[in-house]
């Protein structure tokens, strides 16, 4: 496997449009810790490269959004970011680069037809950004990023999923059922550390409740829970 990774590097590095002058430093970031327990030569995993990755993506990611959406504000950015950054879209967008089957891991987290499942290659993902940062620095990390997945970014970015309260009034609506109401059922702690516990009522029924340090978190738990009661899971 260790053969087939290097004599693969020149092509990672046309999927990648990247040429690295450490090429050790993107084997590496195709090294999966499962791997080195089966391997018989020393090797790193790409864990060091993952977590140097996540914080250049992360920085990419908030200066896109910045710049992006000057009218948003910093609560609706955060939400932006977290969703581009999840594992969810980490795994969509490095399968767009064709590179999961070179990754190195054990046989356990890889099969035979070289699927690769989404959190290892999310983590791959972050371990390429990273390799490169370290390999030739933030110009050559953000200019990966904005090449490869710049419309990816733009594209993705508003479509966030419905919070819990929006996800709930749009379900009944489609349900024929009357808006939800929310309910405080209790209120404790000092003014500077309240807590409050409040309760989803339709059609003068209560259903799921949910405690928060805010009224809008308690809300949110509460709309949450009921969904969940709604739909069965």
């Amino acid at each position: 496997m260790l053969k087939t990774l290097l004599a693969s590097l020149p092509d990672l590095e046309k999927k990648l449009e990247y040429v690295f002058k450490d090429k050790e430093i993107l084997s590496q970031a195709f090294t999966h810790r499962s791997f080195l327990n089966e391997a018989t030569i020393t090797l790193r995993s790409n864990e060091r490269l993952e977590f140097l990755g996540d914080s250049v993506l992360n920085l990419y990611v908030s200066e896109f959004l910045f710049r992006a959406f000057p009218d948003k504000e910093e609560g609706e950015l955060s939400q932006m970011k977290a969703h581009l950054v999840c594992q969810e879209s980490c795994y969509k967008m490095i399968q767009t680069l064709d590179v999961t089957e070179s990754i190195l891991a054990s046989r356990g987290e890889k099969s035979a037809s070289s699927f690769v499942n989404p959190t290892l290659a999310a983590d791959l993902l972050e371990a390429i950004v990273g390799a490169i940062f370290f390999d030739g620095g933030w110009d050559a990390a953000t200019e990966f990023l904005q090449q490869k997945f710049y419309s990816y970014l733009l594209e993705n970015a508003s479509s966030l999923p419905l919070n819990p309260k929006a996800a709930l009034q749009e379900f009944l609506a489609k349900q024929g059922k009357s808006l939800p109401e929310y309910e405080v059922l209790e209120t404790k702690g000092p003014s500077h550390q309240k807590e409050f516990t409040i309760a989803v009522v339709i059609g003068g029924n209560r259903y799921g409740s949910g405690i928060g340090k805010t009224k809008k978190e308690a809300q949110q738990k509460a709309a949450e829970l009921t969904l969940k009661l709604l739909k069965g899971e």
